[in-house]
Parts: C-alpha cells; structure tokens; sequence
C-alpha cells in the first residue's frame, strides 16, 4: 500500500520493464501524475541525468525494478549514489525481495549468509570466487552462499561449484557417513510467481536435476549453497604444503576479507 500511495505521489516514474509496470500500475487502478520513463542498464546514464534534473528542481521520482529490488543486482545504483552526492534524499519503499524470501523457505539453519549477487560471467572468475567462497566456509565454520542466477547459467554454475568443492561435495553417501563434507543447497525458481519451486538436497543431486537439457532451469532463480565448515580448518587451503609467503597471504586475506580474528 505504501508502495502505491509513493506512486501516485510521483513527478515521474522510472521503470526497469515500462510494459510490465504499466499492467501492475492498470491493476492497481493507479493513474500516474506524471511520466513512465524506461530506466535500464543501456540508458541508465541518459535517463538517470534527466532523472536527477526533476530531483534538483524539488520533484520526486520513484525508481521501480523489474523483478527484484532496485540497486540490489538491479539497476538504479549510480543514480542513488549521484541524488545522494547531490544532496537529494533516498528512501527504500521495501517491495519482495528474493534474498530473505529465499532464505526463509530454504530451510537452512541460521549462521552466516554471504550474498554475491551474479556471478561473473567468464568461467576463470566465477571459478576463482567458488574457491574463495569454499576457503571463507573453512575460515568461518560454514556459511551459506546465495547467488541470482539466470536460467542458461544454473547447470554450469553448479557443476563448477561441485569441482571446486572440498572432496567433490560428499557426494557418495559412504562418504557421508564417513564425515565428508556435504554440500547442501537450495534451489529456488520463480518466487512468488505461478510456477514457484523450492528444489533443495546435496549438491551432487542438483547437478543432476538441472543439468543442462533437463528443462528444470527456467525462470528467475535463487541459488543458496550450504557450504560446511571443513572440518576445523585443519587443512591448507587447497590442499598439500604452502610455503611462508603463501601462507602470510591467506591469513591477510582471513583477517581483511573474512573478519577472523588474528
């Protein structure tokens, strides 16, 4: 209701998807007072500039996304940051969001959450910050990371997380049972949609239930991985010796990035 009374309210809309916020605003009977204008990745420079000049002469603008939350692997983050720099005040008017949705249905038991957004899109990145997020889940005694994820991407992204994965994931049950470590994850498609789906088990499993061809990954997705602690963090990082420097540079990244303490 809020979220309508700001509309209503606004000099101007800017809107991820004009199309699809023209059918909400039509169902909810709103009559904007002034324009919808697209705001999107490709022009958010040229339409975040007329955007900020309404904002100097005193006008409120509201800033809709498509399916997720503005500035939140959304657009929107330049023009907060520019109103801000300018003086203009910001204010979140909260709308769904799949990162507490998600957790909340996922079923995960409360510890560290760490949000990485999209993933990068080449595979040397993304594989460097799965390790890195494996090494933080040593150094922090597990932690759970959540990603959005588009379709195409789940099948890769999952199949990379289980070759990055400390001893592939646990993923036969004797290893199990003999303490390995298992990597649990949640699957989370079309959130409050018709077709919403909460998929969760060992990572192993879903590898094989979205792999590619299956037709399982479709829609707008949320990828929570359960990762475990390791065991006490009695091993190196990434196995075997590392020498005096090697070894100096992953307690810096521990303390700076991670927050363990010296």
């Amino acid at each position: 209701l809020r979220g309508l009374r700001v509309l209503r309210g606004a000099d101007a809309v800017l809107a991820e998807d004009t199309r699809r916020t023209r059918t909400l605003l039509a169902a909810h009977g709103v009559a904007l007072r002034g324009p919808l204008t697209s705001y999107r990745e490709h022009n958010a420079r040229a339409a975040g500039g007329l955007a900020l000049e309404r904002l100097a002469r005193g006008e409120a603008v509201a800033l809709v996304s498509d399916a997720g939350t503005p500035a939140v692997s959304d657009p929107g983050w330049e023009l907060v940051a520019a109103a801000r720099a300018g003086g203009v005040p910001v204010h979140a008017v909260p709308g769904p969001s799949a990162l507490p949705a998600a957790l909340s249905v996922a079923g995960l038991a409360p510890r560290p959450r760490l949000f990485l957004g999209f993933p990068p899109g080449k595979a040397g990145p993304r594989r460097r910050l799965l390790r890195d997020v494996f090494a933080a889940s040593r150094a922090l005694d597990g932690l759970d990371a959540v990603f959005f994820v588009g379709p195409h991407d789940l099948p890769r992204l999952l199949e990379e997380a289980l070759e990055e994965a400390p001893n592939g994931g646990a993923s036969e049950a004797a290893d199990r049972d003999a303490g390995g470590d298992v990597v649990e994850c949640a699957v989370v498609r079309e959130l409050s949609k018709r077709y919403e789906e909460v998929w969760r088990g060992p990572l192993p499993d879903a590898v094989r239930e979205f792999a590619e061809g299956s037709g399982r990954s479709r829609g707008e997705i949320t990828l929570l991985l359960a990762c475990p602690s390791g065991g006490g963090g009695e091993q190196a990082v990434g196995g075997g010796r590392a020498s005096a420097g090697e070894a100096e540079a992953h307690v810096r990244w521990l303390v700076e990035a991670c927050g363990v303490k010296p």
